[in-house]
């Protein structure tokens, strides 16, 4: 058997040592005044004013070009999330059940979503690789064009804009790059499974007797999938206390009339009293659900400068990413509860067997229930391609060897295509167990409807294991397509410089304005729609919006060695109803107390805009279980949920049959997540404080602690199910056409 856990391991190695060796052997040191005078000054992460990075007032840590060239990975979401305050957003072992972002690799900083985590490139802003929120993938850049990876946490809205409520992750791209790299690797774990290889070419050169420059890159790699089936670990389920069997009551042959009637999966006999610790079937076993996804890249980076003068450059990046993912789960599943199935099997089929037909008469039954999972119909699939542009051109310069500028546009787009396979459609179901005598076959069955058999109907027998037949099984087999897109566009202005030279040093000074439309677009094949296949209903969305921002930044030097910063952004919205106009501020100090210790402290406030389908979704899919407030209600029982449960006719209805309310099928229900256009700007206080220590007893030492405080106010979410139903239930006024109870829809 092959072990996963040895595979994570054996890759996070190296990387683990990367960082180590990151966190104390630092780029550069201001452990002697000699080094720092000629440290250059550059725009770092979280401010927009040129300065050493070492005197930011906020934490910054960096990964750099030689971290990741010596890499064991090839994605850069994993190369960097053992930085201190980085965790794994979506990711090739998470993402398998998702329905629109199943293979995406992101990070969320301070493990605050990456909804929050605003991810830029070389600065800037761009299109977001997932249909649900606001995530960019980081594996549609190509490392070998990437100069350093900045990570700054705590809010930083008062600089970039919106989403910097956990901080900024900013690519900074490589410039004037001369030569060829080539990185040719393979690897795998120790048993051999989990297999990687990877072609990357980086590319420079001057043209135009130095004037200008191109980068060039071209990145392929492939990553072959794991399955639960090969993992050792994963061949036996366990509850959480270790010591009994955790298996799916969805077995092959089918169970029948609730738990009375079953079919021995290992013999195929009809039994009764059916255990799931017992008879359930157990989905590890030689299961084909992937526990990580094969991903396959196709990326493609150019980056070219020209330099009309000495004061004016002509800048153009383009990135085209092309990424295709694949998973597998287990066989379909589906019972007769309305989340699913939503219908019995008539009492006229023929396949019934006769003990459980005369059960079903003497219990007074108008269908035989069902649960089962339709290994026929073999293992689910989900494949896509994801295809990513990026392209920015702007003009860059400098005013009097003091100030430099900027202006750009940027032009983004993200396109998904998805094929699902394996799913149950559920009309054809209905189809298949509505039968007749076949006047043309005898001793065979046709389907009823008359424009069924036109579309190739097939009788269907689902008692027992494998009674499917394979032209049964096409029959009920149905596949789902998806298309979304999702644009972007921007243009955007900055200036910075020294505004005037004060006592202590110049007053740093920046500011800017940007214009941003964003568009999200997501199409499904009718059949999803229309909700006619076993899994979640999926609708159609649309929705844009767009804004105007502008910023005002500068760095206030009080006395030597010891600056002020403060920042302002104002942002005003289009297209968000509850949303105008927002605003963000932040004020820190930096303090070089000596040689060895630096105190810096910041607050600011932060804020993040709902995102398109936050605002418009008409309710993406999803299902899952839930426990019903109304359980074992009866008639006499007393309290708020007691009484409420029983105005409710259909319940009252159950309660008068069974002297308690009792669900007939399983408690597994279809709750679609919809956009609520009321929504308002969440927003955030942050505080960070800490102290860097350069000992200059011991070269090239640098040892930083700092602490964060984040409080979000309004912070946008999604109501559970499960907090929906109490919501309706257990209020004392309670009140059926409610905003909570009227999304309830029973039966």
């Amino acid at each position: 058997m092959k072990t996963f856990e040895n595979y994570c391991s054996s890759i996070g190695l190296v990387t683990v040592l990367s960082v180590t060796s990151l966190a104390f052997v630092p780029n550069v040191s201001n452990a002697q005044e000699e080094e720092a005078a000629e440290i250059e000054e550059v725009i770092v992460t979280g401010s927009r004013i040129k300065r050493p990075a070492q005197d930011a007032a906020v934490p910054i840590m960096e990964y750099l070009n030689d971290e990741i060239t010596t890499s064991s990975d090839i994605d850069l979401s994993r190369m960097i999330r053992d930085l201190p305050n980085i965790y794994q957003g979506t990711s090739t072992e998470n993402s398998q059940s998702n329905p629109v972002d199943s293979g995406i690799a992101t990070v969320e900083l301070r493990n605050l979503s990456s909804d929050r985590t605003l991810v830029l490139i070389d600065g800037k802003r761009t299109v977001t690789n997932s249909l649900n929120n606001n995530s960019v993938s980081l594996d549609t850049i190509p490392t070998g064009f990437i100069e350093r990876v900045e990570v700054m946490t705590g809010g930083a809205s008062a600089v970039y804009g919106s989403d910097a409520v956990g901080g900024v992750v900013n690519i900074v791209t490589r410039d004037y790059f001369e030569g060829v790299e080539v990185d040719i690797r393979a690897g795998s774990s120790q048993n051999s499974d989990g297999e990687q290889v990877r072609f990357e070419v980086t590319a420079g050169t001057n043209f135009a007797n130095d004037n200008g420059n191109v980068l060039v890159n071209y990145t392929y790699d492939e990553s072959e999938d794991v399955r639960l089936g090969d993992l050792d670990w994963a061949q036996t389920s366990l509850d959480i206390n270790g010591d009994c069997c955790d298996f799916s009551s969805a077995i092959p042959g089918g169970r029948y009339l609730g738990r009375d009637f079953f079919y021995d999966t290992e013999t195929n006999e009809l039994m009764r009293d059916f255990s799931t610790s017992r008879d359930g079937f157990d989905t590890r076993v030689n299961s084909p659900r992937t526990a990580r996804i094969a991903k396959e890249r196709n990326l493609l980076a150019l980056k070219m400068r020209y330099d009309f003068t000495e004061n004016v450059a002509a800048v153009l990046q383009t990135h085209f990413a092309s990424i295709a993912t694949l998973s597998n789960r287990q066989p379909r599943n589906a019972t007769s509860s309305a989340s699913s199935l939503a219908s019995t099997i008539p009492l006229n089929n023929p396949f019934i067997p006769q003990e459980i037909l005369d059960q079903a008469i003497a219990d007074g039954d108008s269908g035989i229930s069902l649960n089962r999972r339709f290994m026929e119909l073999d293992p689910r699939s989900r494949g896509g391609t994801r295809d990513t542009l990026r392209v920015w051109f702007g003009l860059e310069g400098t005013i009097k060897d003091n100030w430099d500028w900027q202006m750009f546009f940027g032009k983004h787009s993200f396109r998904y295509n998805q094929l699902r396979t394996g799913n149950l459609n559920k009309i054809n179901f209905g189809f298949a167990m509505d039968v007749e005598p076949d006047p043309d076959n005898p001793g065979g069955y046709r389907c009823v409807s008359e424009l069924a058999r036109k579309g190739n109907c097939v009788a269907a027998n689902i008692f027992g294991v494998g009674t499917i037949t394979p032209e049964g099984a096409a029959w009920l087999r149905n596949s789902d397509f998806m298309t979304g897109k999702n644009d972007e566009t921007q243009i955007a202005a900055n200036v910075t410089g020294d505004l005037m030279e004060l006592p202590a040093g110049p007053l740093g000074f920046a500011a800017g304005v940007e214009y941003r439309e964003s568009k999200t677009k997501t199409v499904w094949d009718d059949i999803s729609n229309a909700d006619f296949q076993t899994i979640s209903q999926q609708i159609d969305q649309s929705g844009s919006f767009d804004v105007v921002e502008a910023f005002v930044e500068t760095i206030v030097p009080v006395f030597e060695n010891f600056d002020l910063e403060l920042a302002y952004r104002y942002a005003s919205y289009n297209n968000m109803p509850a949303v105008d106009t927002t605003d963000s501020y932040r004020f820190g100090f930096n303090w070089g107390i000596n040689d060895s210790l630096r105190l810096r402290a910041m607050f600011g406030t932060a804020e993040r805009a709902p995102n398109v389908l936050e605002l418009f979704s008409k309710g993406t899919g999803a299902t899952n279980t839930i426990n019903d407030p109304c359980d074992d209600v009866t008639l006499s029982s007393a309290g708020v949920v007691d009484d409420n449960c029983r105005t409710i006719a259909s319940v009252l209805a159950n309660i008068q049959t069974n002297g308690s309310f009792t669900r007939d099928t399983s408690e597994f229900i279809s709750y679609p997540l919809s956009g609520n256009t009321q929504l308002e700007e969440e927003s955030a206080e942050t505080i960070t404080a800490g102290f860097v220590f350069t000992p200059t007893s011991i070269d090239g030492l640098i040892l930083t602690f700092d602490y964060y405080d984040i409080e979000i106010d309004g912070a946008i979410d999604n109501l559970g199910r499960q907090d929906l139903v109490e919501l309706c239930l257990e209020n004392p006024d309670y009140d059926s056409n409610d905003v909570f109870c009227s999304a309830i829809h029973r039966d």
